[in-house]
């Protein structure tokens, strides 16, 4: 008798610290204002999603086909295929700020999406802007490579593949200290 209390003793003491653990899900209410509300409904209609999803999967092609010794059109090409995908990709996030409020700040992915639409017009911002900064352009450009991850957001058997990358998202305050640690001992 004392060995079963035990066990179930050890069960629900395991499913309170699961309980302890988890977090109440924020629903986000639909606004009433008809602008907002237009925007909502875009925001979280299926066929938006698919739209994004295709929109980032030639933004895949094209990130793909850069190269070195690439004639000046291919590369004046390149710039404006950027350019133009991280409009949309600008787009997307402001029509889901309005939409969604400040509830769009509550998701990780969402966090995930901003940020890279900031670091990319960073990065075109850097490539205008021909002075010597302490920051090279290569490295804001190199944060285009993220925009492949928000593919995995849509595919749900690549569990794996999205905890490893939820790690890396979740390591980054410690990486961007490492990088400041790095940049006062280099410069």
């Amino acid at each position: 008798k004392q060995w079963y209390q035990r066990r179930v003793r050890g069960r629900w003491m395991s499913t309170f610290r699961k309980m302890a653990k988890t977090k109440p899900i924020r629903m986000v209410t639909r606004p009433t204002n008809k602008f907002m509300k237009f925007c909502y409904d875009m925001s979280e209609n299926q066929k938006f999603e698919v739209i994004i999803t295709i929109i980032i999967l030639l933004n895949m092609v094209q990130m793909s086909m850069e190269h070195d010794n690439a004639g000046v059109e291919f590369n004046d090409a390149m710039v404006i295929a950027n350019l133009v995908f991280t409009v949309i990709y600008t787009l997307e996030a402001i029509l889901k700020i309005i939409g969604t409020r400040k509830f769009y700040f509550y998701k990780s992915w969402n966090i995930f999406d901003f940020v890279i639409v900031v670091f990319a017009w960073l990065g075109i911002l850097m490539d205008k802007i021909t002075v010597n900064t302490v920051i090279d352009p290569s490295i804001l450009r190199s944060f285009r490579v993220f925009r492949v991850a928000r593919i995995l957001r849509i595919i749900q058997m690549a569990k794996g593949i999205r905890r490893l990358l939820y790690t890396l998202i979740c390591s980054l305050p410690a990486l961007i200290n490492i990088g400041t640690l790095l940049l006062l001992i280099i410069y």
